[in-house]
């Protein structure tokens, strides 16, 4: 019975090699991002660096999503709030082919902030398929949040500067979009 159940292991050891090895050689299709937007503000997770949203393209220049993320105020790792793709576009690649794409782009580990219920299967499928291309963590649930903060607490005096000016920039009449677009010193 003992030798059965360690040759059964050994078989699921030796598919699970297989299936690392086959998708650290799959191809993805070709993702652009460019940014669309960024979003500065003492309210956002890592505040003073800004919530950042990002088209994605494929190789002919359709638009086939966007990607919501931010990076620590460490410059240790990126959060990643969202990735979201066109209907016509799923199942090809492109939310795995961004994420790539992001990681050779910043060149950190990357974390999954609070993952929804359906998007639980491809964030399972991108820590297996990506193993080799993007480092990743386990995500980070909401009530893990503020914990996480801790680590760049000390940001706080640069965090009440960049409330300052942006309520600055309301009282100068400036439209939202504006007003929170650009850091202290922009």
């Amino acid at each position: 019975m003992g030798l059965l159940l360690k040759v059964a292991s050994m078989k699921k050891f030796m598919s699970f090699l297989k299936n690392i090895q086959k998708n650290a050689s799959r191809e993805f299709p070709e993702a652009t991002l460019t940014v669309i937007k960024k979003v500065y503000g003492g309210k956002n997770f890592a505040s003073p660096s800004p919530d950042i949203t990002e088209s994605i393209h494929d190789s002919h220049g359709n638009l086939v999503g966007q990607i919501a993320y931010t990076i620590s105020p460490l410059k240790d790792r990126m959060y990643i709030f969202e990735i979201e793709i066109d209907p016509l576009f799923r199942r090809r690649g492109f939310g795995l082919a961004s994420l790539v794409t992001l990681a050779k782009k910043h060149d950190l580990t990357m974390t999954v902030v609070h993952p929804i219920s359906p998007a639980l299967l491809f964030w399972e499928t991108a820590r297996k398929e990506l193993v080799n291309k993007v480092p990743m963590t386990q995500s980070l649930s909401s009530s893990e949040m503020d914990k996480e903060k801790i680590r760049w607490s000390h940001f706080q005096p640069e965090i009440d500067k960049l409330e300052k000016a942006i309520v600055e920039r309301f009282i100068r009449g400036e439209p939202y979009e504006q007003a929170v677009g650009r850091g202290v010193d922009e």
